[in-house]
């Protein structure tokens, strides 16, 4: 059932991003040709708005994923998904994992746009593409597999940790604490819990963990270090520990307190 539900999720999902990459793709391939004219307006008009749209399918992703979690868990039509015979368990880990797959098959896309401008924009765009499979390969040689592994591991767990964060606020302003739901105060409520987290926890974590972090009192600590596959693993342990208590916060107030 749960597969199912996946399919489901990414299938209502997918007008949502279709659009934004297929307009990526074009102007990855369009891009280069306006760029090698002579018509300076247009290489102008093209470079700004390649910006924009860099910019964009950035704010998008976010976007997207919140409209998807509104519609599909908390709109007037997330009464036939929230009543169907699947646990709440696991109609929320299908949420996590259908937003988490739109948003590094997004960054994907941007990384391919970029590739198939650049390969367009050079002179001898094959040779180039043989340069970058060379080094590609190099790096794949000479590469520790296992800190590979473990620094994907922990952008996927920190990928459902902040997806998890925000579902949390959302949740929590569409309870029967709340009149009516306010997503200004859901935004609010994860700023805030973000803040803490990383003012308090991660801090104390770092510290622990990382001995040779640079001390910063700005709200943003820059945190330099070379991570051992040790240190990896245990912010991996230490931001799945988090991902479990927001998950079971968010399953108790949807079975307590969400009014169908």
């Amino acid at each position: 059932m749960f597969i199912k539900t996946l399919k489901h999720d990414l299938k209502n999902s997918f007008k949502d991003y279709s659009m934004l990459y297929l307009i990526m793709i074009l102007l990855a391939i369009i891009g280069p040709f306006v760029l090698k004219s002579n018509l300076a307006t247009l290489q102008i008009i093209l470079g700004i708005f390649m910006v924009i749209i860099v910019t964009s399918s950035f704010v998008l992703m976010i976007v997207n994923a919140i409209n998807f979690l509104k519609r599909r868990l908390f709109d007037q039509g997330a009464y036939l998904n929230l009543t169907l015979p699947v646990s709440i368990e696991t109609t929320l880990i299908s949420k996590i994992l259908t937003v988490t797959i739109w948003q590094f098959l997004t960054l994907v896309m941007i990384g391919v746009s970029m590739l198939i401008f650049g390969l367009l924009f050079a002179d001898n765009g094959l040779a180039v593409l043989n340069q970058m499979t060379d080094l590609i390969l190099s790096a794949v040689k000479q590469a520790e597999w296992t800190t590979i592994v473990l620094t994907l591991i922990s952008l996927l767990v920190s990928s459902f940790l902040t997806i998890l964060s925000y579902l949390l606020c959302m949740t929590i302003v569409n309870t029967s604490y709340f009149k009516r739901p306010n997503y200004f105060v859901a935004f609010i409520i994860f700023i805030v819990m973000t803040l803490i987290k990383g003012e308090v926890f991660d801090n104390v974590f770092y510290r622990l963990i990382y001995t040779n972090a640079l001390d910063n009192d700005s709200m943003f600590r820059t945190i330099q270090f070379t991570a051992s596959n040790y240190q990896i693993a245990a912010s991996i342990i230490y931001d799945f520990v988090f991902v479990v208590i927001l998950f079971v916060t968010t399953t108790w107030l949807f079975k307590k307190k969400i009014e169908l």
